[in-house]
C-alpha cells in the first residue's frame, strides 16, 4: 500500500513522508498517484482506507503491484507525479 502521505512535501518524516522533500509534491491525491502509476506501467488500484498515523479521518491508498522494491516504487510514482504537474 501506498498512501499520498508517502510523498507529500508538506508532511515530515515523522508524520509519514518517506522520501526527500525535494522529491515528493504538495498535496498528493491518490487519483493523480494512480494515474503516475499507470503511466509507469504499474498494476494498481485505490483503496479507501485511512492512513494509520491519521486514522481518523477519512484516506485513500493506491494498492500497487510492484516490480521493484517498494522505495523504489515510491519515489518513481513521486517523479511521475511531478512530471505531469510540471505539464
Amino acid at each position: 500500500m501506498i498512501w499520498p502521505a508517502f510523498i507529500d512535501s508538506e508532511l515530515s518524516r515523522s508524520q509519514g513522508r518517506r522520501l526527500a522533500r525535494r522529491l515528493c509534491v504538495k498535496g498528493p491525491k491518490a487519483e493523480e498517484m494512480l494515474e503516475s502509476a499507470r503511466g509507469l506501467g504499474l498494476k494498481c488500484e485505490i483503496a479507501a482506507k485511512a492512513f494509520p498515523r491519521r486514522w481518523y479521518s477519512e484516506g485513500k491508498a493506491l494498492l500497487v503491484d510492484q516490480k521493484l522494491a517498494r522505495p523504489e516504487t515510491i519515489r518513481r510514482i513521486a517523479e511521475e507525479t511531478r512530471r505531469r504537474r510540471s505539464e
